[in-house]
Formats: C-alpha cells, sequence, structure tokens
C-alpha cells in the first residue's frame, strides 16, 4: 500500500515539473487576433508619422489601410485625422497619442493574459487528475477489475464531474483576465478610451468643449448605446445608470471627463492638457482593476477545485480501496 502510495505522489509531482513549465510557456505566447489588428495599427499610424515627418503626402490607400487595420481604432483614427486635416490642425500629436494607446491596449491584453497563465496551466494539470488516478489504482489494486462496469462507470462520472469544474475554471478565468467584464461589455474600456482621445483630438483642433463632448458621444452611440447613455449626451447632464459596480466605474470615468470639459468653459482655459492626463489615468485605472481581479482568481478557483476535482479523486480512491477489500474478503 505504502509503495503504490508513493509511486502515485512521485508521478504526481513529475507530472507537474514537465508539464506546467511547458504550459505556463505556450499560454504566455499565445496572442490573439485582435492583438495583431493592434499591433498593426499602430505600425500603420507610426508609419504615417514618419512619411509626415519627412514632408512626404500619403497616399489616399493610406488611410483605406488604417481604416482596416482595426475594427474600433481604424475608424475612429481616420475620422479624427481627416477632421483635424479639414480644420486646418496638426495631427502629429494625435497620430502619437494614437499610436501609444493602442500599444497601451495591447499591452493591457497581453499582461492580463500573462498574469493568468499559471492558473490557466494549473487548470491545465487537472485535466489529468482523475485519469491519473484511474490508471495507478487499476494497475496496482488487481480486485477492482472484477467489477469493471461499476469501476469505468465511476472513472466516467468522475471525469465528467472534473471537465466540468475545470471548464468553470477557464470560464472564471477568462472572466477575471477582462476586469469580471461580460461578454457584451468587454469592448467597453476601448470604446471608453477611444471616445476620449475624440474629445481630446476635438478639443486641440479648437472645438467649444460641448461640440468636443457631442462629438465623441455621438460615435459612442454608434458603437455602444448602454455606455452611451451612462455617459449622457449633454455635457452639463448626469448620465443614466450606475446599476452596479462595472457601471458605476466608466459612469465615475465618464464624470471625470466632463467635469474637466465644465471646468474649461467656466475658466476660460484649455481641456487638452487635463483630458490627456485623464486619459492616462483611464488606462492605469483599468490595468489596476485587471491586476485585482487576476489576484483573486487563486482563492476563487479552490471552490471548483473543492466541489469537483477534489471529490472525484477522494471518491475513485475510497470506491476502489473498498472494491479491493471487498475482493480480498470474498477471495
Amino acid at each position: 500500500m505504502v509503495y503504490w502510495f508513493l509511486s502515485v505522489a512521485g508521478a504526481f509531482l513529475a507530472l507537474h515539473d514537465l508539464v506546467l513549465p511547458f504550459a505556463t510557456s505556450l499560454l504566455r505566447a499565445f496572442r490573439t487576433p485582435a492583438d495583431g489588428e493592434l499591433l498593426r495599427f499602430a505600425d500603420e499610424l507610426g508609419e504615417l508619422r514618419e512619411m509626415l515627418a519627412a514632408g512626404l503626402v500619403p497616399p489616399e490607400n493610406r488611410w483605406e489601410r488604417i481604416s482596416r487595420s482595426a475594427p474600433v481604432w481604424g475608424e475612429l483614427a481616420v475620422g479624427i485625422l481627416r477632421t483635424l486635416r479639414e480644420q486646418g490642425a496638426s495631427i502629429a500629436p494625435t497620430l502619437q497619442r494614437l499610436e501609444r494607446a493602442a500599444r497601451d491596449q495591447r499591452s493591457a491584453r497581453i499582461d492580463a493574459r500573462t498574469q493568468t497563465a499559471q492558473a490557466r496551466a494549473q487548470a491545465l494539470l487537472g485535466v489529468f487528475l482523475v485519469p491519473c488516478t484511474a490508471v495507478a489504482l487499476t494497475a496496482f489494486l488487481e480486485q477492482i477489475l472484477h467489477w469493471p462496469a461499476l469501476w469505468w462507470g465511476a472513472v466516467a462520472v468522475a471525469m465528467m464531474l472534473n471537465l466540468l469544474c475545470l471548464a468553470s475554471i477557464f470560464e472564471m478565468i477568462e472572466k477575471g483576465s477582462w476586469g469580471d467584464l461580460s461578454k457584451e461589455r468587454r469592448l467597453w474600456p476601448e470604446y471608453a478610451r477611444c471616445c476620449g482621445e475624440a474629445i481630446l483630438a476635438s478639443a486641440r483642433a479648437g472645438s467649444p468643449p460641448d461640440l468636443a463632448w457631442e462629438r465623441g458621444l455621438t460615435w459612442l452611440h454608434e458603437r455602444d448605446g448602454r455606455l452611451a447613455l451612462l455617459w449622457g449626451a449633454s455635457l452639463w447632464n448626469e448620465g443614466i445608470g450606475g446599476c452596479d459596480a462595472t457601471e458605476r466605474l466608466f459612469l465615475g470615468w465618464g464624470a471625470g471627463l466632463k467635469k474637466i470639459l465644465q471646468i474649461s468653459i467656466l475658466e476660460g482655459v484649455s481641456s487638452a492638457a487635463r483630458l490627456e492626463s485623464a486619459l492616462n489615468g483611464l488606462h492605469l485605472d483599468w490595468k489596476a482593476r485587471i491586476a485585482e481581479t487576476v489576484s483573486l482568481l487563486a482563492t476563487r478557483a479552490l471552490r471548483p477545485l473543492f466541489l469537483g476535482v477534489l471529490p472525484s479523486v477522494l471518491g475513485l480512491l475510497i470506491l476502489a480501496v473498498g472494491l479491493e477489500v471487498f475482493g480480498a474478503i470474498g477471495g
């Protein structure tokens, strides 16, 4: 009994040491198509900025390439840059900010997956617990093969329960990497940042603050009506909503941008510098929220493990020992 227990424990430890580093590095190397889109968009803007710095006139297809490079950012950039060109304003500062914002957004996504890579690898490792336990018990305890239907039926039930719990853990990890946002709200940080950049570009072009807000909210309403409703179409009226913690967070971001524009009107000063600082702070706030939700994943994942994976393994152990004892007594 002691021999097979030590053998199983050694096999699990070896599996952990061999599989976990490989799975972790594999998951860290994983990239989604959205990451590639943001990278292409940032590269396109960088090339355009260098072309303008060299005194060259970009061809018309350059704007089409930027628009197609990323669904949200591309359309926003082309609209902002064309508006600035029509008003005779400089587009170089806006180009630089949009490029940096896209790279920050991509970096935030990659950092979120990197922070959850260890949890994902451990969850993948949990897939092997039940089959390895079943194989080890079958190899070391001969009596359980006298009841093959009962034994393999119990193994199948344990595997199903194990897979359900692992699916729950992966869903929890995926949601945590998005700051606990539901699927229909996962573009809200991107929309909020893009809307803020549109407001900032309008303010830099000399538009009045209330008109800059109206243009930004018009763009936002075309993408997500709920978020636009939270922020409010008017600069002087409060938004509607804030029912849960997520909505209150985005409502606070919109209220902060509104306050900057209101102060600009009341004091008669430019709001560009304050808007730029607020948008940088928005990005940092979102990264902090993701770090907070990711840090709680280790504790949250314990519940599915205790409810599914651990009972599956213990159930197989108890059944195997019972069948072994019953077979030995009957024999």
